[in-house]
């Protein structure tokens, strides 16, 4: 009996152990997933920043520094073909494009034997497709912006080039095209990890403030640009913000349209979704 009620309570006090034991490691590695991120987080290209340090072969995943070892793994070609989108047809499956494939050989073959860099300051141009939603009910605008740059502060930031609105949305009455410099193009949309997004904008149009500042002084204020204007004044909002295209100007022979390609897995991030080589 006495025997009996020994292993019983060592049984007892086992399974208790076991029991937390089983519920410490349960919590060691669920804190450990949480502070190691997954591969597809640190291969991730998060902005135009960290794209042209990429390209520029500056900087390892996640930001890190080139080692000796990473970049026996990593040379400048394959670090480079890896900016791609690899979803991209025309670079393979049934419907590849052999051309395209062959452009994109010789783009990263010139870019490595040339060490071709995009500089501190590129020109940048972008293409918005925004849907907006007024008492007409929702259509899409299409805003494309380019990059000023700002000599005395030293950087580069957007303003809107131009507006392009359905043609089912009727035009607003003639506006003069004279305004004071002060006003136009007195104020820009900083460069940040939101390059993709364009946030700022989203959040300047749903708050009911004038897009006039934002328009380029070297520009025409169309009828376009007014009547969103005029939209926005009586009570328009940016429901969305969707399809974003960059076109990044790399030399005189070579441009690349960048594309946000959000996915779980490496190749993701802001990816180059078409090399345009000039004539």
């Amino acid at each position: 009996m006495r025997i009996q009620l020994i292993i019983t309570i060592i049984s007892i006090v086992s399974i208790s152990v076991y029991g937390q034991k089983s519920k410490l490691d349960s919590t060691t590695i669920t804190e450990y997933k949480r502070e190691k991120p997954e591969s597809f987080m640190l291969w991730q290209v998060k902005g135009l920043g960290d794209f042209i340090s990429r390209f520029n072969y500056q900087t390892f995943i996640n930001g890190k520094s080139w080692t000796d070892s990473t970049k026996q793994i990593y040379p400048r070609g394959l670090y480079v073909r890896s900016l791609f989108d690899e979803y991209d047809v025309r670079l393979g499956g049934l419907n590849k494009n052999q051309a395209y494939i062959n452009q994109v050989d010789q783009f990263i073959k010139y870019v490595v034997e040339e060490h071709v860099t995009i500089g501190e300051f590129p020109e940048l141009k972008a293409k918005i497709v925004a849907i907006a939603e007024s008492g007409v009910g929702k259509f899409p605008v299409e805003i494309e912006l380019e990059t000023i740059y700002n000599k005395s502060k030293k950087y580069s930031s957007w303003q809107i080039s131009e507006i392009h609105l359905p043609k089912t949305i009727a035009l607003g009455s003639e506006h003069s095209n004279e305004l004071s410099e002060c006003h136009q193009g007195s104020r820009y949309l900083n460069p940040n990890a939101h390059d993709t997004s364009f946030i700022q904008l989203l959040d300047i149009v749903n708050n009911g403030q004038s897009i006039i500042p934002l328009v380029s002084s070297k520009i025409r204020l169309t009828q376009e640009i007014w009547t969103l204007e005029t939209s926005i004044n009586k009570g328009l909002k940016l429901t969305s913000i969707g399809d974003v295209r960059i076109t990044l100007q790399v030399d005189k022979y070579y441009s690349l349209e960048l594309k946000d390609f959000l996915r779980e897995k490496e190749n993701s991030g802001l990816l180059i979704s078409n090399l345009v080589k000039h004539p």
